[in-house]
C-alpha cells in the first residue's frame, strides 16, 4: 500500500521509486550468487619478532609480493597471506591456518634439514594421519599453528 507521500512512480522525498528498489534487490540477489571468490589472505600476526617471522616464512619457501614496513604480502604458488606486525601471544595462541601441500614428508624434512625449529626456535610437530589427511603442524615464532596438511 502507498503511503500518503508516495506514488508508483517515486517518493518525493528521496527520489527513488519501486523500481530502483526492485532493481537494487535483484543486483544484489544477482552478485551474491553469481559473484567469484578469489582468495582468502589472512592477516597473521608476527609475534614481537617481525624481522625473524619475515626471514622464517621465507626459508619456508613464501616469496614476498609486498613490503610496507608493518605489513608484508607473502606467496608460494596459490597461497598467500600478510603477515602484520602485531604481538598478542593470546590471540597468535589460538590462530591456526590450514596449507595443503603436495607431499608433506618431504616439506617436514625440508624443515629440519634446514635447522629451522634451531634457527628460529620453533615447534615442528610429528606427520599424524587425520580424516582430512597427513599433516604436521609447525608453530611459528609468534605462536601460530600452521597445520600442513597433504590430501
Amino acid at each position: 500500500m502507498l503511503s500518503v507521500n508516495q506514488s508508483a512512480s517515486g517518493n518525493p522525498q528521496t527520489g527513488r521509486g519501486i523500481s530502483d528498489a526492485i532493481c537494487y534487490v535483484y543486483i544484489s540477489y544477482h552478485l551474491l550468487n553469481h559473484m567469484e571468490f578469489l582468495s582468502l589472505e589472512p592477516f597473521v600476526p608476527s609475534g614481537s619478532d617481525l624481522e625473524g617471522s619475515k626471514q622464517l616464512f621465507q626459508e619456508l619457501g613464501f616469496k614476498i609480493n609486498w613490503d610496507s614496513g608493518d605489513y608484508i604480502g607473502f606467496q608460494k604458488d596459490s597461497c598467500r597471506f600478510i603477515l602484520q606486525r602485531y604481538d598478542q601471544p593470546n590471540f597468535a595462541q589460538n590462530f591456526m591456518l590450514s596449507v595443503k601441500v603436495t607431499d608433506v614428508i618431504a616439506f617436514r624434512q625440508m624443515v629440519i634439514d634446514k635447522q629451522l625449529p634451531q634457527r628460529f626456535n620453533i615447534r615442528i610437530g610429528r606427520i599424524n594421519k587425520e580424516p582430512y589427511g597427513k599433516e604436521f603442524n609447525i608453530i611459528d615464532i609468534a605462536g601460530v599453528c600452521w597445520h600442513f596438511v597433504e590430501q
